[in-house]
């Protein structure tokens, strides 16, 4: 296990022992092969799935993503990956979207922070920033918020808090029942695409999220928000540059 992944460990610990709200870490460790949609997993009490735009196509014929063995390089292959993260990692293809719910019905929980960094093609040429990242909100009443991480071209995973994104600190102390993350492929005049085949991979990994207790009231069913939402319009960005 990486150092980051053993102090993200122990700071879920020291979170929990004092009785605040408890961290989980997505970390996908133990996940092999392709990302296919609707594949599902649970991880750190939450429910991890891979979904194509609309859930239009039949199961296991989307490839959404693959997971790679962060320790042997030619699991990598023909793409080019960082080399800075040695555990097992998502690479997320801009086909489709990961979607976390909690594991306990109706329970609520806010997103912290990710690693990330982009996955290079061979032999094509990239803009500055490449690719950019979606952490998309749904709250119990079925309304949304989002932020946007750019993606730099470097291969090198970094770490990108909640509260460093335009409107991140808001989006930090919101409460959620579901979460969509969403890669876009970015072109050098900064116009984003996703959900759409656009070339671009990003490595993804350490998904950080707090527990809260259940909200009162009727709460959607899990990994429907985002389905429908992802089913009624078009996805679409351009790179945000903070001032």
């Amino acid at each position: 296990m990486s150092p980051v992944k053993r102090l993200l460990g122990a700071a879920a610990f020291a979170i929990a022992s004092v009785g605040a709200a408890q961290a989980a870490v997505i970390t996908f460790e133990g996940q092999t092969g392709p990302a296919f949609n609707q594949r599902s997993f649970n991880e750190a009490g939450y429910n991890v799935s891979f979904f194509d735009p609309g859930a239009a196509a039949p199961p296991n014929t989307v490839l959404v993503g693959r997971f790679i063995d962060g320790s042997n390089p030619a699991s990598c292959a023909p793409s080019t990956c960082p080399t800075d993260n040695p555990t097992t990692y998502l690479d997320l293809f801009n086909t489709g979207y990961v979607d976390i719910t909690a594991g306990t019905p109706g329970a609520t929980f806010r997103f912290s922070s990710l690693d990330a960094s982009f996955i290079a093609s061979e032999n094509i040429i990239y803009p500055m920033f490449p690719a950019a990242l979606q952490v998309i909100g749904f709250r119990a009443d079925s309304s949304s918020t989002s932020i946007q991480f750019n993606i730099t071209s470097a291969l090198d995973f970094q770490t990108f808090n909640a509260a460093d994104a335009d409107g991140g600190a808001a989006f930090a102390q919101e409460d959620f029942v579901e979460i969509a993350i969403v890669g876009f492929g970015c072109n050098a005049a900064g116009e984003c695409s996703g959900l759409d085949g656009t070339p671009g991979e990003i490595g993804l990994d350490n998904i950080v999220l707090s527990d809260l207790p259940p909200p009162t009231g009727n709460v959607p069913e899990p990994a429907t928000l985002s389905l429908m939402a992802f089913g009624l319009m078009g996805l679409g960005a351009r790179l945000r540059r903070r001032t």
